[in-house]
């Protein structure tokens, strides 16, 4: 209440008072306008309310409350902008140096672009919220359609092979944003596609030309599989402790370290057409939230 020149500022405000101090009457101050008025002399001149700044007040009120969710969702919607020029301006890197000769057209540049995106969209739960991750895999998905259709960016989908890793990676991100609630765990699974995948790829290719063998019609390599077990051992090592802020159970953490790398790295070697893009994470958002949460 608005008693002896005092503000309510946890409730909306009730003044009471008038002339006399026998009646009262009801004025309705809203909560997000208390900084309008600092005591209750704005109301009274004399000792009667003063109708004209109580109206002003209540219109002042009306548009805090219209403004604030107003700014409030340019923030928002900004911010959601700004991360996919981020992506935008990291795949425009990666263009703009294959076209300088600094790096060679496909797998390689296909995958310093995959590595970059999926590093940085890893970092999303720390800057939006699940809604506008989930809006902004569906924006990416939107714009890797477009460029199927126009060809703009080479290093999206410049590779010989018949892949669709960019149509499920920004699927990927829409479902491990709907599966989890963990900025750790979605980190995680991100994490896997731009060091495991990524790295297992280059380091496949530069150094496992002797040792290669195919699933499913499709070539891969020993150095490359085991790469992609070390440094998914390592992720998830590290990522498991901050996650439960080092109080895990050892035998739990044992266990995911010693069998869940092996069951990615199987997922990675089976998929084909680019699904490792989509089954890799979601893997393992899924799993880590029935173990460790669960």
């Amino acid at each position: 209440m608005l008693l002896r020149g005092q503000i309510n500022t946890a409730s909306p405000a009730l003044f009471l008072g008038r002339s006399g101090g026998d009646r009262t009457r009801d004025l309705i101050v809203p909560n997000d306008a208390r900084y309008l008025c600092a005591t209750l002399r704005y109301f009274k001149v004399r000792g009667r309310p003063n109708v004209a700044r109580y109206q002003a007040a209540l219109i002042l009120g009306k548009l805090h409350r219209l403004i604030v969710p107003t700014y409030a969702t340019i923030v928002i919607m900004l911010t959601l902008i700004a991360c996919l020029a981020g992506v935008t301006a990291l795949i425009s890197a990666t263009e703009f140096l294959q076209k300088h000769s600094l790096l060679k057209k496909g797998e390689l540049l296909r995958k310093i672009a995959h590595m970059a995106v999926a590093i940085f969209v890893a970092s999303w739960p720390w800057l939006m919220d699940w809604s506008l991750i989930q809006l902004g895999g569906g924006l990416l998905l939107g714009g890797v359609l477009l460029n199927r259709q126009l060809g703009l960016i080479e290093s999206i989908n410049g590779v010989k092979r018949r892949s669709y890793g960019d149509i499920f990676f920004a699927l990927a991100i829409v479902l491990c944003a709907t599966a989890t609630n963990s900025k750790v765990f979605f980190a995680l699974a991100l994490l896997h596609l731009a060091l495991a995948d990524g790295l297992a790829a280059i380091t496949g290719t530069a150094l496992g030309g002797k040792w290669r063998y195919k699933i499913m019609g499709q070539a891969k390599t020993v150095i490359g599989s085991m790469v992609f077990w070390v440094i998914s051992l390592w992720i998830l090592g590290a990522g498991l402790l901050i996650a439960s802020n080092g109080a895990m159970d050892y035998r739990q953490y044992f266990w995911l370290l010693v069998g869940l790398p092996p069951v990615l790295m199987v997922l990675e070697n089976i998929s084909v057409l680019g699904l490792d893009n989509i089954l890799v994470p979601t893997a393992v958002v899924t799993i880590l939230g029935i173990v460790v949460v669960g």
